[in-house]
């Protein structure tokens, strides 16, 4: 098993028929906008999702339950978790959807998201995955005439 990829967004909303809809997409990075770096009242509120996508390859046994947990971390110290359950039941599937969140999180300063999934089976550590790349946190500067 491996992560394919990643979105971070700020809400992820369930439909019918397995589907879900990602509202305010973010690209590379969360930007806190200030004309002035001093301007920003620190700690920030964010809210937001992510969306994992993830191939799923031999590691998970068919229509068996495995547990996971994702620990989403921010300049490396744990700011959300999120538990639950999963069950591949084709066995030619070969990527999957977790959608994780939404994560109240306040941040103190710039920095960078990172976050650890594993999944588990009779309390045994099956899969340990980390996230590719940190997702930043930065200040971007605008002049007010623009």
């Amino acid at each position: 098993m491996k992560i394919l990829d990643y979105i971070v967004c700020d809400d992820i909303r369930f439909e019918l028929r397995s589907k879900f809809t990602l509202v305010g997409l973010y690209q590379d990075s969360i930007n806190i906008e200030a004309e002035h770096p001093d301007d920003i009242k620190w700690p920030v509120g964010l809210r937001f999702g992510i969306l994992l996508r993830l191939l799923t390859g031999t590691d998970l046994p068919t229509k068996k339950e495995s547990h996971f947990r994702f620990e989403l971390k921010y300049n490396n110290e744990q700011v959300g978790i999120s538990e639950g359950v999963i069950t591949i039941n084709d066995k030619n599937s070969v990527a999957i959807s977790l959608p994780m969140g939404p994560f109240p999180v306040n941040i103190y300063q710039p920095g960078t998201f990172t976050f650890y999934l594993c999944f588990t089976q009779d309390s045994k550590e099956i899969v340990h995955l980390e996230s590719p790349f940190p997702f930043p946190v930065r200040i971007r500067q605008h002049s007010s005439d623009q």
